[in-house]
């Protein structure tokens, strides 16, 4: 698993030229805690080639949005070394 972030331009933006927004949820969850509502969404895509990352086969886009002083969406595109089909969403959720 290799986690790219906003910080990181170079690597950031292939990912984040993917088409996520036509990529269904396959897995949401909500927390409520500390003062805030938290809510976690998960959209895999196989791994397009042309990425800057070798041996990738699947991308995930991990994110989460807290409400208590708005809505704030924080994006993690995340690349683990295994074949799109055989992970699915919720099971990414719970490792």
């Amino acid at each position: 698993m290799l986690p790219v972030k906003e910080n990181r331009a170079a690597l950031f933006d292939a990912p984040d030229a993917l088409p996520w927004a036509g990529t269904p949820i396959g897995h949401e969850s909500t927390d409520t805690g500390h003062g805030r509502t938290t809510r976690r969404t998960i959209r895999v895509l196989p791994a397009p080639s042309g990425l800057p990352f070798p041996h990738v086969h699947q991308v995930w886009l991990i994110e989460r949005y807290e409400r208590a002083t708005g809505l704030r969406p924080r994006a993690r595109p995340l690349r683990p070394n295994q074949p799109a089909d055989r992970q699915a969403a919720e099971r990414i959720a719970q490792s």
